[in-house]
């Protein structure tokens, strides 16, 4: 009878101390920071996570990225294997039949696909709005040696930075302002970059969002 009481004792004090570290998990946050400086030629960026208030740390550099002017664009170095496939000369004729039942089946797989996609957006939005940003800087200064294509590139840079902190903003929590800036330049061609985000979350959200989205994709 002692040893059975000992024992009970034991387990509770180990399943409370699961729910201790449980709870701690739960409700502990992750920090992510990201850094990217592109200064002429010159490109450095990297991605800290860090875990567990500063108990767990990592760290990732980002690829590599050459600029070879706006004629020619951005080449990332790495290798790349080409496998070239087998062309078939000839021409093959088949006849499709088009039926109520095909029909009806389509309409069934394209009706399934855009409940899907509404579904996963609700995922995400949902995950977007336990999502805060601490801090954004993005700030970019380009030319082309071209006075008028300059003007050109600057109001599409414009309009791509505010179309994606326009759809994130209205779901991510700011902690402060969105700091954007395009400084354009009609002498040179030039590329410039500096970016820096931190962005923080619970690590009980992103499981639950990983567990959506498994049972999403198994449907």
């Amino acid at each position: 009878m002692r040893w059975q009481v000992v024992g009970l004792i034991f387990s509770l004090f180990v399943l409370g101390i699961a729910i201790i570290i449980l709870f701690l998990v739960w409700y502990s946050t992750i920090r992510v920071e990201i850094l990217f400086k592109r200064d002429q030629q010159n490109n450095d960026g990297e991605i800290k996570i860090v875990v567990f208030g500063g108990l767990l740390r990592f760290k990732f550099n980002l690829s590599q990225l050459e600029w070879k002017g706006f004629d020619e664009g951005i080449q990332v170095k790495g290798k790349l294997k080409n496998q070239m496939a087998k062309i078939q000369t000839g021409q093959k004729k088949e006849k499709v039949q088009v039926n109520k039942r095909k029909v009806r089946a389509f309409r069934h797989k394209y009706l399934k696909m855009l409940r899907q996609i509404d579904e996963f957006q609700q995922i995400m939005h949902w995950f977007f709005g336990k999502i805060t940003c601490e801090k954004l800087i993005w700030k970019t200064r380009l030319g082309t040696g071209d006075a008028a294509e300059a003007g050109i590139l600057t109001g599409i840079a414009w309009g791509i930075k505010w179309a994606l902190v326009g759809m994130l903003g209205s779901r991510i929590r700011w902690k402060f302002t969105p700091q954007l800036s395009i400084d354009p330049d009609f002498n040179h061609e030039i590329l410039e970059i500096y970016f820096h985000s931190i962005i923080r979350f619970r690590i009980g959200h992103a499981i639950l969002t990983v567990k959506r989205l498994s049972d999403h994709m198994r449907q």
